[in-house]
């Protein structure tokens, strides 16, 4: 009498039923890794942006602050008064930077991939109330400036998509020394 040995193997049903399902939990991790890619760089790309702009405003800020007032002003450009030395902020739309320079120097780059900059001039002495969270301040020339506001918005390229910061960096600086 023959005793007949049963082999054990896969069928090709179950061979192929594995391949499809392995397939979807890959392609689905890969999807679900990209999408984490994605957002940590959007998020790296958000937190270089709003540190380089913070450091910007500091720096300008600063200089503002301790300036003897201001020289000559434009909408996107601002020459600060240092005695008899001057310092100039001006930005190029053309190159989207916002450069420092000093006479006789070369410009050094303060912020890149800048999409608006602006400087605005106002006067000593609000509109309204000073505890008034609204008051506004009167526009004013370079001779009588005592407020300088600076506003700017940057931007980049990441991933195909244009990435903003998350707001528009803007502040009202006085002028200590007038």
């Amino acid at each position: 009498m023959s005793i007949k040995t049963r082999q054990s193997a896969f069928t090709l049903i179950e061979v192929l039923i594995t391949v499809i399902i392995t397939s979807l939990v890959v392609c689905a991790g890969a999807v679900l890794a990209q999408g984490f890619m994605r957002s940590v760089a959007f998020l790296t790309n958000s937190v270089d942006l709003d540190t380089k702009s913070r450091l910007a405003a500091d720096r300008i800020s600063r200089e503002i602050r301790n300036s003897d007032g201001i020289q000559a002003a434009s909408s996107n450009s601002i020459v600060l008064q240092f005695g008899t030395n001057v310092v100039t902020y001006a930005y190029d739309s053309g190159n989207r930077e916002l450069t420092r320079s000093l006479p006789n120097d070369f410009p050094e780059k303060i912020l890149t991939g800048c999409d608006y900059v602006r400087f605005d001039l106002f006067q000593k002495n609000p509109t309204t109330v000073a505890y008034d969270p609204n008051f506004n301040y009167l526009p004013a020339q370079p001779t009588d400036c005592k407020v300088v506001q600076l506003n700017w918005v940057c931007s980049r390229s990441l991933l195909g998509f244009k990435a903003n910061t998350t707001v528009m960096q803007s502040g009202k600086i006085m002028i200590r020394k007038k």
